[in-house]
């Protein structure tokens, strides 16, 4: 997601910036994780395989073998 497509001023998006993880994922079949911390849906599959995540939810998913932190 466009970081513009969520917040309003530039502000918001700088502050959003420093609380989210963009994630790698690495299987091929199409997932949908839950956040075991904000409960927050990220839907990850081959065609979009990188996702913004909050970083109170990347910690645990980057403890799988699945994630990677995406550059």
């Amino acid at each position: 997601m466009d970081c513009n497509e969520l917040r309003d001023t530039p502000e918001e998006c700088e502050e959003a910036a420093g609380s989210s993880l963009k994630l790698l994922y690495f299987g091929r079949p199409p997932i949908t994780v839950r956040g075991p911390i904000t409960r927050n849906l990220y839907h990850f599959s081959e065609l979009e395989p990188a996702q913004i995540v909050d970083k109170e939810d990347a910690g645990y998913l980057l403890a799988t073998t699945v994630f990677g932190i995406a550059q």
